[in-house]
């Protein structure tokens, strides 16, 4: 029995805080819908496939109507009624039911196939956010103060050529299956040779020709992707971005290669680390400024 509680517990951590969170507040939707049309079975227990696919497709007629919901919206878009379809057939799965979407066949119906791409083509066309342009990341190096300010910018700049997600390179709220970067995931080369991240080579590191950061572990689960970003040639550079951060941190007594990229060492001499909110403000500052 107690393996059999370890074995459940750890198939639940299998999957991130946030993920799970998402799933529940489906599961209660679910819940709500099931109630407000008088079924009180909520793994629809008994009930025929057909049955079930057709319950799941008025509730994703539902969904797209914001039925049920808590959002102030008329309409939501066919990406959110697909994933919320998603989150309910994964609780029946995990709660040892059969997946309620598939047919006599075992595939996906083809009733509610048809139903989620109809939503997706009515969707209107998506209004992407407009990206920063290098101008404002050249500023933002060109200003860069002293103590706290100074490591956060050198974070964002660093951060704009990996295309990093705030949780790899900055302290966010909640806990996260993605692992944080530390200075032995940053590796520097020349050509082919590494250069040692020690105290005698810590000031060739600019100089390097290409920097290399492995993600040990994402939030699409994948482990130990390697991607190496070449010196540009100009001011702003991954190079010099990077060999700025990690020159800067193996600079503070006692830190080695396990030590977050995110670390430093404030006024007062303590140790923290830049938080995700912190990266936001500065970024609106000078873009506002």
């Amino acid at each position: 029995m107690d393996m059999l509680t370890a074995g459940l517990s750890d198939s639940a951590d299998g999957i991130a805080p946030g993920t799970q969170q998402k799933q529940v507040g489906c599961f209660a939707r679910w819940r709500r819908f099931l109630a407000g049309v008088g079924v009180n079975n909520e793994f629809l227990d008994g009930w025929t496939i057909v049955t079930k696919i057709c319950i799941l497709c008025a509730f994703a007629a539902s969904v797209r109507r914001n039925l049920y919901g808590k959002r102030k919206k008329e309409q939501l878009g066919g990406g959110t009624v697909s994933s919320t379809i998603a989150n309910i057939c994964s609780a029946f799965r995990q709660n040892f039911r059969r997946d309620p979407s598939l047919d006599e066949t075992g595939k996906k119906a083809l009733l509610l196939q048809r139903q989620l791409k109809k939503y997706v083509a009515e969707d209107p066309e998506t209004k992407h956010q407009m990206a920063l342009p290098l101008v404002v990341f050249l500023l933002i190096q060109r200003t860069q103060q002293q103590g706290r300010l100074r490591a956060t910018a050198q974070l964002i700049v660093a951060a704009l050529f990996f295309g990093l997600r705030s949780c790899e390179y900055s302290e966010v709220t909640g806990k996260r299956m993605t692992k944080k970067l530390t200075i032995g995931d940053v590796r520097f080369f020349q050509g082919t040779r590494e250069v040692p991240k020690t105290a005698r080579y810590i000031n060739l590191l600019q100089y390097s020709t290409s920097v290399t950061i492995t993600f040990v572990l994402q939030k699409n689960g994948q482990k130990y992707a390697t991607i190496t970003q070449h010196a540009s040639g100009h001011e702003v550079c991954p190079v010099k971005a990077w060999a700025a951060i990690v020159t800067r941190i193996l600079n503070y007594k006692g830190t080695d290669s396990s030590t977050e990229v995110d670390t430093v060492v404030d006024s007062d001499g303590e140790r923290s680390h830049i938080k995700a909110d912190e990266i936001a403000r500065h970024l609106k500052k000078v873009v506002t400024s």
